[in-house]
C-alpha cells in the first residue's frame, strides 16, 4: 500500500512539503496491491513528463529525486504484474466510478492486448467502455475486431459517444482506427439509425448532433438517402413540435471592433446576437479597469450581478435538450438560451482577450494583477497571492496552471470567509476543495423565492421582474422593505454561500467530474492527465471556459469585498 495517499497535482501545489515526503515515500517503494495506488502513480507519472514543468516549486524539489519517474514506471510494472489483467479489469467493473483514470493505465501499459476475449467483450459492453482508448491503437483493434465490432454495434449506452467519435475524428490528434469492414459499410449507418431509435424511444431530444449528422459527410462511414431523410424528419418534427426557428447549430455570434459613439453596442436577431465594442473606448482602458470592463460589457452579469448564462427558459421559449437516458448521476439542465448565451459570451471573450493580447497585455497577467494588487488597493485585504502563468505557452499547458490557480485561489477565499485572513500556509492542511462548501463573508448573503409566489401587484412590479429569469438575488442588491415584502411568502428562503446554489451546480458541471454525469469537467481532465485526448481547438475551446470561469470568481469575490466594505463604512460614521 502506499503510505500516503497520492492527491491531484493542486494539492501538492499548495502543500509543497507534501510532496516532498510522496517523493521520498516512493523512492522506498517497490509495489503496490491496490488499484486505486497504481492509478494513482500512474497519473503522477504523466504528470511529472508532461506537465510538471510549469510548475517551478514541484519542479524543484523534483530534481532533487532524479530517478521517480523511472521508479514510479517500475513500480506500477510489478505491481500488475502481480494479477492477471482479466483480474484487474473485473476489479474496475466491480466499482468503475472508483477508478476513473483506470483505461489510461490500461493503455500505458499495453495491458488492454493481455485480456482475454471475454473479459474484452464485457469490458466494451459496458456503460463504463471508453473506446477512444481502444480504437487508438491499432494492434488492439486487430487482436479484438470482432469484439469491437460488437461492441460499437450493439452498446446502446454508447452509441452517442461512439457516433461522435467517428464524427469528430478529424479533430483530435490521434489516429483512430477500426475493425475490417467496419469502414465503407453499412455498419456505421446502423449505429446511427440505432441511435435515433434510442432516441425516440426515451423520447430524447438531442437536437444539436441530430445537426451534426444531418451535415455529416465521409466516405469511409456512408450515410445513405433513407438514413439522411430520417435524420431530416427527426429535426423537423422537433421544430414543429417546439415551435423553434432555429438550432444552435445555425445559430451565430459575431463580435467585432470598430470606432462608434457607444462603447458597447448589442442587436439581437433572430438566429444570433452581434455585439460591437468601440476602439477608443478600450483604448482608454487602464490595466486595473480591463477586467472590470470585460465582465460587465460582455454580458456575464445582469445588472443584479447575477450570470446570465443561468436565466430560466420562460414558457413561451421552453425547449431543452435531454442528452442522455438518466443513469448513475444526474444530469446537469442545458436549455437551449444557455448554449446560445456561452456561444455569445466565449466569441466576445474570445475578441477581448485577442485586442488585448495585440497591446501585449495577457489576460493572465490581469488576473495575476488582480489578485497580487488590485484587492489590497482597493480592499486593504492581505493574502491573496497569484503566480502569472506565462501566456505563450500552449493551450494545453496554460490550461493545467489555470486549473491549478483556479483552485488555489478558492482555497484562499474559503480561508478569508472562515478566518478574515488568508495565512497561505494554512493552505497545506485544506481538505480537496468542495465549491458548494465555501462560505460567504456576507450574512444572509442570497435571497430564493419563487416568481409565480409574487402578487401581480403594482407593489410588487419591480420586484416581480427581479425574480423573472432567476429565483435568487443577492440580498444586498435589495431594499429592506422589498425583503419584508417577501419574507411572507412560502418560497422565500436565504441562505450564505460564496456562489448560489444555481452557480454552484455550473460550475460543477464545467468543472468536476462527482455532480453530473455529462459534466465538462474540465478541471478534472487536465489535473488527471486525461487533457492529452483533446485537440488543440478543444484545448483553446477549454481555455476559454477557464477564463470564463475565473472572469465568474474575480466578479463574485469583487462583490463580495465591496459589499462588506460598504457595510463597515456604514457601521463607521
Amino acid at each position: 500500500m502506499v503510505e500516503q495517499r497520492i492527491k491531484d497535482i493542486s494539492y501538492y501545489y499548495t502543500n509543497p512539503l507534501e510532496f516532498e515526503k510522496l517523493l521520498r515515500n516512493i523512492e522506498s517503494m517497490e509495489s503496490v496491491d491496490n488499484l486505486k495506488d497504481i492509478i494513482d502513480l500512474n497519473t503522477l507519472k504523466t504528470w511529472i513528463k508532461d506537465n510538471i514543468f510549469n510548475i517551478k516549486s514541484l519542479q524543484e524539489l523534483l530534481n532533487n529525486y532524479p530517478g521517480t519517474q523511472k521508479k514510479i514506471k517500475s513500480i506500477i510494472g510489478k505491481s500488475l504484474s502481480i494479477k492477471e489483467a482479466d483480474t484487474w479489469i473485473q476489479e474496475f467493473l466491480s466499482d468503475p466510478e472508483s477508478y476513473q483514470d483506470f483505461p489510461i493505465l490500461f493503455s500505458d501499459y499495453n495491458y488492454w492486448l493481455k485480456l482475454s476475449s471475454q473479459e474484452m467483450s464485457k469490458y466494451l459492453y459496458s456503460d463504463f467502455a471508453e473506446y477512444y482508448y481502444i480504437l487508438s491503437e491499432r494492434k488492439i483493434v486487430n487482436k479484438y475486431s470482432g469484439e469491437i465490432l460488437n461492441g460499437l454495434i450493439y452498446n446502446k449506452e454508447k452509441l452517442f459517444e461512439n457516433i461522435r467519435l467517428i464524427t469528430e475524428r478529424t479533430q483530435r490528434n490521434n489516429k483512430l482506427y477500426f475493425p475490417e469492414g467496419f469502414e465503407q459499410s453499412d455498419f456505421f449507418q446502423g449505429m446511427v439509425n440505432s441511435f435515433i431509435d434510442l432516441l425516440e424511444e426515451k423520447n430524447l431530444k438531442h437536437i444539436n448532433f441530430i445537426d451534426t449528422l444531418l451535415n455529416f459527410k465521409d466516405t469511409n462511414f456512408p450515410l445513405n438517402e433513407l438514413t439522411r431523410a430520417r435524420i431530416e424528419q427527426f429535426e423537423k418534427e422537433f421544430w414543429e413540435d417546439n415551435t423553434m426557428k432555429k438550432s444552435s447549430s445555425t445559430f451565430s455570434s459575431k463580435a467585432f471592433i470598430q470606432d462608434q459613439k457607444e462603447s458597447v453596442i448589442v442587436n439581437f436577431e433572430d438566429n444570433g446576437i452581434t455585439i460591437s465594442f468601440d476602439r477608443k473606448t478600450l483604448e482608454s482602458l487602464e490595466k486595473d479597469e480591463i477586467l472590470t470592463f470585460i465582465i460587465h460589457e460582455t454580458f456575464l452579469f445582469d445588472k443584479y450581478g447575477r450570470l446570465c448564462f443561468l436565466y430560466k427558459t420562460l414558457e413561451n421559449e421552453n425547449t431543452s435538450i435531454e442528452v442522455a437516458n438518466k443513469k448513475r448521476k444526474d444530469e446537469y439542465d442545458m436549455p437551449f438560451n444557455r448554449n446560445f448565451q456561452n456561444i455569445f459570451e466565449i466569441s466576445t471573450i474570445d475578441l477581448l482577450l485577442n485586442y488585448f493580447e495585440d497591446k501585449n497585455i495577457s489576460i493572465e497577467s490581469l488576473f495575476a494583477y488582480f489578485f497580487n494588487k488590485q484587492i489590497l488597493l482597493n480592499y486593504g485585504i492581505e493574502g491573496f497571492s497569484m503566480d502569472e502563468i506565462d501566456s505563450n505557452m500552449s493551450y494545453s499547458s496554460r490550461n493545467i496552471l489555470l486549473a491549478v490557480e483556479l483552485e488555489s485561489i478558492l482555497k484562499q477565499y474559503q480561508l478569508l470567509s472562515k478566518y478574515s485572513e488568508i495565512d497561505l500556509k494554512l493552505l497545506n492542511f485544506m481538505p480537496p476543495l468542495d465549491i458548494g462548501g465555501i462560505g460567504s463573508i456576507l450574512k444572509d448573503k442570497y435571497i430564493e423565492v419563487s416568481n409565480e409566489e409574487i402578487p401581480e401587484d403594482i407593489r410588487f412590479s419591480e420586484i416581480k421582474s427581479m425574480f423573472e429569469k432567476c429565483n435568487y438575488v443577492c440580498t444586498k442588491r435589495l431594499p429592506e422593505e422589498a425583503i419584508k415584502k417577501l419574507k411572507g411568502l412560502p418560497s422565500f428562503k436565504q441562505y450564505s454561500t460564496f456562489f448560489s446554489k444555481d452557480e454552484i451546480n455550473y460550475l460543477n458541471f464545467t468543472l468536476n467530474n462527482k455532480e453530473f454525469i455529462d459534466s465538462l469537467g474540465i478541471r478534472n481532465a487536465y489535473l488527471h492527465g486525461a487533457g492529452k485526448v483533446f485537440s488543440e481547438k478543444q484545448h483553446e475551446n477549454n481555455y476559454l471556459m477557464l477564463v470564463k470561469m475565473f472572469l465568474i470568481v474575480i466578479s463574485k469575490i469583487d462583490e463580495e469585498l465591496y459589499f462588506d466594505k460598504k457595510a463597515n463604512q456604514s457601521k463607521s460614521k
